[in-house]
C-alpha cells in the first residue's frame, strides 16, 4: 500500500507463502471488494491458484496486518477478478474466471464467488459458473455491461489460445434472467484468427447509442473495437505488441471513451483520445515500460483521470498526472 498524495511510503499489510508446489510467489491479480459488508474495501488476490480476501481492519488500517481469509482452492487458474453488480441488487459482486483446461471442477469457467453470511459462522463461499466450460481457450480480462439493451447484465471476454486450445477469439456472453444459469455466448468476428485476444469491454465507443466493444491483444498484436450491433471490426492499432494491460474510461474529459494500454513487448505506454465516432489517436507516455496493469484514476483528487502503470518487468510503479488545468 502506498500512500497518498506523494506515494512514497509503502506499507506491508499482509505477507504470505503459496502453499502449493511450484507455485511462485506472487499475487498478481486482484481487486478491492467489501467482502464482509462492513463498509470498507477488503482486498481481493489469488496466486493463479486460490482466491484469498485480505479483511481490512476496522481501525487503523494503514497501520495494522490485514486478516488473511481463503475463498476457495478448487480454482486453479485466475487470470481476472472482477467487483460488479451482476444481480443488480445494489451491492458490488465478485466475479473470477478458471482458464486451466481439466484442472478442476471450474475448468473453462467463469464464476461469481457468492458470499453466504451468519452471525455465527465464518463467510460461505456458493461458486456459480456464468460460463461454464465455455470460456476455452485460456480466457483472461473481462468487462461487464448491458451489452444487447435488456437490462440485464453482460460481460464481453478475450481468450489467447496457445498453449491452450480453441482460442484466439474474443467474446459476449449474455446473462439469463436467472443469472445463476450458465449465459449464452456468442462469437465476435475473427474468432480462432484473432491470435493473442486477451481483453474485452462493452461501452459505446461511437456515440451512435449501441454498445460496442473495445479489446486488445495481450498476447498478439494490435488494439481494435467491434462496432454493434453487427460487430463490425474497426482497427484502432496494428502495430504495438503485447497489449496485456488495457483500462478504459474519459481520459480528456470530452464525454467520450478513451482507453490506456501498454504494450508489454514494445515497451510503449500509450492513451488512444477518441474523437467521440470511434477513430482514436495514439499518444506515448513513455518508451520504457513493460508492465501487466494499467488503471484510468484520478490519483490527485483535481478532477481529471490520470494513467497509473504498474511495471511487471520494468519493475516499477508509474503515475502519468493529466496535465489539463
Amino acid at each position: 500500500m502506498y500512500f497518498g498524495p506523494k506515494y512514497d511510503k509503502p506499507f506491508i499489510f499482509a505477507e504470505a507463502t503459496p502453499k502449493y508446489a511450484k507455485m511462485k510467489p506472487r499475487c498478481i491479480h486482484c481487486v478491492l471488494h467489501d467482502v464482509d459488508a462492513d463498509g470498507d474495501l477488503d482486498f481481493v488476490g489469488s496466486y493463479v491458484r486460490e482466491v484469498f480476501w485480505l479483511e481490512c481492519p476496522d481501525k487503523n488500517p494503514t497501520t495494522t496486518q490485514w486478516k488473511m481469509h481463503l475463498i476457495t482452492d478448487q480454482i486453479f487458474g485466475v487470470h481476472c477478478i472482477r467487483s460488479f453488480d451482476i444481480d443488480q441488487d445494489g451491492k458490488n459482486d465478485l466475479i473470477t474466471n478458471d482458464f486451466t483446461d481439466d484442472k478442476g471442477p471450474y475448468s473453462r469457467s467463469v464464476c461469481w464467488l457468492r458470499p453466504k453470511f451468519s452471525k455465527k459462522k465464518s463467510i460461505e463461499w456458493s461458486i456459480i459458473q456464468l460460463a461454464k466450460g465455455t470460456a476455452q481457450g485460456g480466457s483472461h480480462y473481462f468487462d461487464f455491461g448491458d451489452v444487447n439493451g435488456d437490462g440485464m447484465i453482460d460481460f464481453a471476454m478475450g481468450a489467447k489460445g496457445k498453449p491452450f486450445e480453441n482460442g484466439n477469439y474474443f467474446a459476449v456472453y449474455y446473462s439469463n434472467k436467472d443469472i445463476t444459469k450458465p449465459w449464452r455466448k456468442e462469437l465476435l468476428p475473427g474468432a480462432g484468427e484473432q491470435f493473442g485476444a486477451t481483453h474485452a469491454a462493452p461501452a459505446d465507443v461511437n456515440g451512435d447509442g449501441q454498445i460496442d466493444i473495445l479489446a486488445t491483444r495481450g498476447h498478439g498484436v494490435g488494439v481494435l473495437w467491434f462496432e454493434g450491433p453487427t460487430w463490425k471490426q474497426h482497427m484502432i492499432d496494428d502495430t504495438i505488441d503485447s497489449t496485456h494491460s488495457t483500462d478504459f474510461g474519459d481520459i480528456d474529459g470530452d464525454g467520450d471513451i478513451d482507453m490506456s494500454t501498454v504494450g508489454y513487448e514494445s515497451k510503449l505506454a500509450v492513451w488512444y483520445e477518441n474523437d467521440g465516432k470511434g477513430n482514436f489517436t495514439r499518444h506515448e507516455l513513455s518508451r520504457d515500460q513493460m508492465a501487466y496493469d494499467t488503471m484510468i484514476t484520478d490519483l490527485d483528487g483535481d478532477g481529471h483521470k490520470d494513467i497509473l502503470v504498474a511495471g511487471q518487468r520494468s519493475q516499477n510503479v508509474v503515475w502519468f498526472k493529466n496535465p489539463a488545468k
